[in-house]
This record gives structure tokens, C-alpha cells and sequence, in this order.
């Protein structure tokens, strides 16, 4: 086993402190970051896509603005719908197919007669869906 010197054990004991420190810093700081951030009601995300709020110059997440924006499952791509919570390609197609054959959403709540949208499923995505005439 190999001797050190005095000197060249503090040099070692002070670079394991720093990297001690470095490692908790950074996690801090990501601690930190992550709790300032508002996030979706169910922490859903799809990534790094963010753009710019106008009013506060704070980048907002893409989820947050189809919160206030809403999709309208009548106009909406099978892409688009994929983006609700819960909603993968499978679901997006049926919702599409009922749509094909039955016409428009009349309302929200219509949304739970396409096969595979419980009452579960559809509470998840409610907040995120709204019709062109605005009923939500």
C-alpha cells in the first residue's frame, strides 16, 4: 500500500471535500430549481420544449399554455391529442374514428363514449380539452 506524504494526504483529503462540496451544491441548486417551477396538475411533460411568457419573461412549459389554451378534440391531429395525458396513438385514433362516424363533440362529457376513456382517464384530460364554442 503506498505511503503519503503528509502534504500529499491533506491535497487529497481537501479535493475529496471539494468534490464533496461541488456534488452537494449542484444538487441544491437542482432542488432548488425544480421547486421554484410550476408544473402541470399531475407533473406530466414531454421534455425541454418551453417558450417565453410575455408578461413575467419566465420561459413557461408548452403544457402550461394547452392548459390555457385547450385542445378542441374536434379540429385536434391524432399528434395533437397524443399530448393530452393518458391519450397514446391507440386512443387518439379512436377518438378521431368517433368522430369520423358520429360528427363533432357536442360536449366535453361526449368524450367518455369513445371506447377506452373511463371516468378516470377523462378526468385527467377534462382540464386539458376545450370545445371551439368554448364549453369546457
Amino acid at each position: 500500500m503506498p505511503r503519503y506524504s503528509s502534504r500529499e494526504a491533506l491535497l487529497i483529503l481537501l479535493l475529496a471535500a471539494l468534490l464533496g462540496l461541488a456534488i452537494w451544491v449542484s444538487h441544491g441548486l437542482r432542488a432548488r430549481i425544480a421547486a421554484s417551477e410550476p408544473t402541470a396538475p399531475w407533473l406530466w411533460t414531454t421534455g425541454s420544449e418551453t417558450i417565453q411568457d410575455s408578461q413575467s419573461q419566465r420561459p413557461r412549459s408548452l403544457e402550461q399554455d394547452r392548459l390555457d389554451l385547450g385542445i378542441d378534440p374536434n379540429q385536434a391531429r391524432e399528434e395533437e391529442l397524443e399530448r393530452l395525458p393518458g391519450i397514446g396513438p391507440v386512443l387518439a385514433a379512436r377518438i378521431i374514428r368517433y368522430r369520423q362516424r358520429f360528427g363533432p363533440f357536442r360536449d366535453v362529457e361526449e368524450l367518455k363514449k369513445v371506447d377506452g376513456i373511463g371516468e378516470k382517464r377523462f378526468e385527467r384530460v377534462k382540464p386539458w380539452i376545450t370545445l371551439k364554442d368554448g364549453k369546457r
